[in-house]
């Protein structure tokens, strides 16, 4: 059996630390008095800047559109330059979580420049989606299979 050093535990808890201490400096309160970032959305962010993929999955209202939003923000702050962003969610998210309303609201608390965000819902769509910042896409329309019939969006 290994045993856990010091010098380990006092690294994690340093790094523990530092990462609260970085979320306390970074986030601010929105209008209804929430903090945003919260500190889970925080470390989602900062996890998937390391990891440079990382998939994001709650509860509904667990905060993952918040995390994706902040993680863009804080690429773009690292790489200096525009980054586009692609957004797979359910047709119930697209109209609620993922609206250019929603996410520029991050934005705004943050005191960010607004984005441009558009969803696909139809494959015509996918003509103006060079002019979006985020590209949010019902993932039903993944949905190809080998039945005809149940290809109702590309008409297969």
């Amino acid at each position: 059996m290994s045993r856990i050093k010091k010098e380990d535990l006092d690294s994690m808890f340093n790094q523990k630390f530092m990462d609260i201490y970085e979320w306390s400096n970074l986030k601010v309160d929105s209008d209804e008095g929430i903090p945003f970032p919260t500190f889970h959305q925080y470390i989602r962010a900062k996890r998937a800047l390391e990891l440079k993929r990382i998939l994001i999955a709650d509860w509904t209202g667990g905060g993952k559109t918040a995390a994706a939003t902040l993680t863009q923000i804080l690429l773009e702050e690292r790489e200096q330059k525009p980054i586009k962003t692609l957004v797979t969610a359910p047709l119930s998210a697209l109209h609620s979580a993922w609206t250019d309303e929603k996410i520029n609201d991050y934005y705004d608390t943050l005191k960010k420049p607004r984005k441009k965000v558009m969803s696909i819902t139809k494959p015509n769509d996918l003509k103006q989606v060079q002019d979006a910042d985020i590209l949010v896409i019902n993932d039903d329309k993944f949905s190809i299979t080998s039945d005809p019939r149940e290809n109702r969006y590309f008409g297969y």
